[in-house]
């Protein structure tokens, strides 16, 4: 029997005791804010800071640096977290921000006609539910019929579509969505006939990149970093493409969380002389370092993303990618578009592509991923959210009492 240490017990036991749905009065410290903010998100960064800091995942980080943000253009804030069963409001905000994209977005709606006054932005950080559903489903089924397993989805909307979603959007005087305005899921609400304002996630910032690594990697060494649902992800199509070629190295990483992937795909992997699945990596690490070294790209052909953070992470190691449209990654011309659908030959020829140019044009590569890279930072999350917020004000001045 495996025994739980007590430092991770006693936390685990504070967190629950400390957890709360409404936390009021965030104010960073300013004493001189006039106007106040309703934040509709997870409240897990106020009774769990050590995880601000210590998870690979920056949304915890972004949370804490939003209400900062605000609080820098005149906003005391009142947090509100995503399971919020049960807790009202009032009508006492000038500004209401709250995810709406996704199944925690369940809350819009009560909310934003609770705090009627306020200016209303929603948070999208995938793709319209609707459309997003659409294209996982057809990934599903697209699976089912190559290998005769009827897998159950995994990252499916089911909450806030159809009707539901409508009248988030209708009540919503702008939305926020995360990723470039050209690229795929900010693209998917335009014609909802609101303001789009995009946003940039910012990765860890334990991500590096060292020069000697462009000596040590392996020119047909791939490496996909990808988060939970690896049917949705596309790491099945990756997987039988590399089948296909012997020549070329698949170095898989990610949490083992969908069964019916491991159960069509893990003897074939385990036998597999040129595919291997390493597990969950810690971003920062040193086993992620020495996959930077090793690999020489990221490949995703995920099926729906508001915007790929794992590839975004691998970007930032100067690893350039090959992914598909719906990652909501902007390869420019430095990395590849693999192409729609489950099109096993056409990833075969991206690969081999990829694979084949000369090692200056690989550096050249490397190197102008490097640089386009440095949009996924915090320093960049914090500037276009600034930026998209005053822009709400400017436009929006006689509503806050200027």
């Amino acid at each position: 029997m495996t025994m739980i240490p007590i430092r991770t017990l006693w936390r685990k036991i504070r967190k629950r005791l400390a957890k709360k749905a409404f936390i009021e009065n965030l104010g960073g410290g300013r004493r001189d804010l006039s106007l106040r903010a309703l934040l509709y998100y997870k409240n897990e960064p106020y009774w769990d800071p050590v995880a601000v800091s210590e998870s690979a995942h920056t949304n915890l980080w972004e949370i804490i640096e939003l209400q900062h943000i605000l609080n820098r253009l005149g906003f005391v804030v009142d947090a509100i977290d995503r399971d919020c069963d049960g807790v009202d409001v009032s009508n006492k905000y000038d500004l209401f921000l709250g995810l709406g994209a996704g199944n925690s977005g369940r809350h819009f709606v009560r909310l934003a006609e609770q705090a009627r006054s306020a200016v209303k932005i929603m948070l999208a950080m995938g793709p319209a539910p609707d459309l997003s559903n659409t294209l996982v489903e057809e990934r599903y089924a697209a699976f089912r019929q190559r290998t005769g397993v009827a897998a159950p989805s995994m990252r499916t909307v089911t909450k806030v579509t159809g009707d539901r979603f409508l009248a988030i959007a209708d009540l919503a005087d702008y939305i926020f969505a995360i990723g470039e305005p050209q690229s795929f899921s900010p693209q998917t609400y335009l014609e909802y006939g609101k303001p789009v304002l995009t946003f940039m996630p910012g990765v860890s910032s334990g991500v590096g990149f060292q020069p000697r690594w462009l000596r040590t990697r392996k020119r047909n060494t791939f490496l996909c970093f990808a988060g939970n649902g690896f049917i949705c992800k596309g790491v099945d199509l990756l997987v039988e493409a590399f089948e296909q070629m012997p020549d070329m190295q698949l170095v898989i990483c990610g949490p083992d969380s969908e069964p019916a992937f491991f159960e069509t795909y893990g003897q074939r992997i385990e036998a597999s002389a040129n595919i291997s699945y390493r597990g969950f990596i810690s971003v920062g690490s040193k086993d992620f370092a020495q996959l930077c070294a090793e690999c020489s790209y990221t490949i995703l052909h995920s099926s729906s993303e508001g915007c790929a953070t794992s590839v975004a992470t691998c970007l930032c190691a100067g690893l350039p990618p090959l992914v598909s449209h719906a990652t909501s990654i902007d390869v420019r011309e430095f990395g590849w578009i693999l192409p729609d659908k489950d099109n096993i030959r056409g990833i075969v020829d991206t690969v081999r592509m990829a694979a084949s140019v000369s090692d200056t044009e690989y550096r050249r590569r490397a190197m102008r991923t490097l640089d386009d890279a440095q949009r996924y930072s915090r320093s960049n999350y914090t500037a276009t959210m600034t930026s998209n917020i005053i822009q709400v004000l400017s436009e929006n001045l006689d509503r806050f009492g200027a």
